[in-house]
């Protein structure tokens, strides 16, 4: 028998902290350059999250820029 494994499903709001790892960068770099705006769920920054489409595109448009895109 073999180990099962079983992924669960991905998220499509992240917090901030996630949305960086989602994109491979640390937080600091995910700051400086991620031009997507979260989504208020409630008050204060705790209640933010960014959307995994919006990200998407983001990085999408990145490609297809020049490389001087990704330092704004």
């Amino acid at each position: 028998m073999g180990l099962r494994v079983t992924a669960s499903p991905m998220k499509r709001l992240l917090t901030r902290q996630e949305a960086a790892e989602y994109c491979g960068v640390s937080l600091p770099a995910f700051e400086r350059a991620c031009s997507v705006r979260p989504i208020a769920l409630g008050e204060g920054a705790r209640m933010q999250r960014y959307d995994v489409n919006e990200i998407d595109k983001w990085i999408d448009a990145l490609k297809s820029n020049d490389s001087s895109a990704l330092t704004h």
